[in-house]
């Protein structure tokens, strides 16, 4: 059985879900299971455009924001620069 963290967003699109229920708080590689969709979609030709993509997700009533600076391989984001922007 699969445990999942919070949904994530970029631009307001739901983008995929974090997985091991994990609820990414600091820089690194995280696995997440990506939705099939627009938010995915444009988060990663941001990402392919800029080389980064600023995303969000709310947890414990709080969103964190964060940016993804790459994608190593399918269902695996790097992230960095949280923050959290409201409580």
């Amino acid at each position: 059985m699969d445990i999942y963290g919070p949904e994530f967003e970029f631009a307001g699109d739901p983008v995929g879900l974090f997985e091991d229920g994990i609820c990414p708080d600091s820089e690194g590689l995280f696995r997440y299971e990506p939705y099939r969709g627009p938010g995915h979609l444009r988060m990663q030709e941001q990402l392919r455009k800029s080389g980064s993509a600023p995303c969000s997700y709310v947890h414990a009533g709080k969103r964190i924001s964060f940016i993804v600076i790459d994608c190593p391989e399918y269902g695996v984001l790097n992230l960095s620069s949280f923050l959290v922007v409201s409580g």
